[in-house]
């Protein structure tokens, strides 16, 4: 969902305060970081649907050969947090375990199940989850006017609205055609180039359809030949797009986290840098080993 971070950084915000005593700018780093390590390898995430439809492969195939991101994010994440993650106590949650974890996810099941296993238009799988949460969970008008407060928030629209003016903008000024003239015409090697055409599209978007949409479709020749898709290549680039949206300030997730939790973006962001930078050696590394 855009700007899914912020539900999870509802969700977390007493534990991440409470029981963690974590300053704001640690909470909006672990928050948005680790919210996004399995955009490499969770075949329903958007970029990854649109990668597949381009290269006209199954979005699980994209996945099987882009998963060890997901893993060199984790590394990097946990490495950059290290300072803060080590000792760290935290109390268990009551009543925590499998079955609590399956009835806290268990709206997302629904939504699942009704959009992808039914086929049900995912506008009204939202209304009708929506609809069995508040039966089941009885909310009280309170938190009822907290939710609409939330939802109907001006200062949270007007980031969406300013994040998609400014995508839009790019793609009305041909700004993706440039920067791939530019580039491919360097001296750069060409799995920098690859890496670098996504990132940089990423990053000016801050939107991972962006960069799926845009970039991809302007390197499937370099990354598809006669001999099939260079699975190294498609690597760096689907790495490239996902880090180049971790790296924009106009990202919507640490927008409206930072928002949120009352942080400014300058030290969450500079984390992201460090852990972008992290991932990105451990791709590369890996993109080369043979498959």
């Amino acid at each position: 969902m855009p700007g899914g971070a912020l539900v999870s950084a509802i969700a977390m915000k007493k534990r991440y305060f409470e029981d963690a005593k974590l300053s704001r700018e640690w909470a909006t780093y672990l928050n948005y970081w680790f919210r996004h390590v399995w955009v490499p390898s969770w075949p329903l995430f958007q970029s990854m649907v649109i990668t597949a439809a381009v290269f006209g492969v199954e979005p699980t195939l994209i996945a099987s050969h882009t998963w060890p991101a997901t893993l060199a994010a984790i590394i990097a994440g946990l490495l950059v947090a290290s300072p803060i993650l080590a000792g760290l106590k935290c109390p268990r949650l009551e009543g925590s375990g499998v079955w609590g974890l399956l009835e806290s996810l268990s709206p997302f099941i629904l939504v699942a199940v009704l959009a992808f296993g039914l086929h049900v238009n995912l506008l009204y799988s939202l209304i009708i989850t929506v609809a069995v949460v508040a039966a089941v969970l009885r909310p009280n008008r309170e938190q009822l006017s907290r939710a609409l407060r939330l939802a109907t928030s001006p200062r949270i629209h007007a980031i969406i609205l300013e994040a998609l003016l400014f995508k839009n903008l790019l793609i009305a000024t041909g700004a993706p055609q440039a920067l791939m003239h530019a580039l491919g015409g360097s001296s750069l090697p060409l799995g920098a180039v690859v890496y670098l055409i996504p990132f940089i599209l990423g990053l000016s978007a801050g939107g991972e359809t962006f960069f799926a949409a845009s970039a991809m479709p302007l390197l499937a020749g370099v990354i598809a030949g006669p001999q099939g898709i260079d699975w190294g290549l498609m690597l760096l680039a689907y790495t490239g797009g996902y880090l180049g949206v971790m790296a924009s300030p106009v990202h919507l997730c640490i927008a409206l986290t930072a928002d949120y939790y009352e942080s400014g973006l300058g030290r969450p962001l500079g984390l992201s840098l460090a852990s972008i930078g992290v991932t990105t050696l451990i791709v590369a590394l890996l993109a080369w080993l043979p498959v």
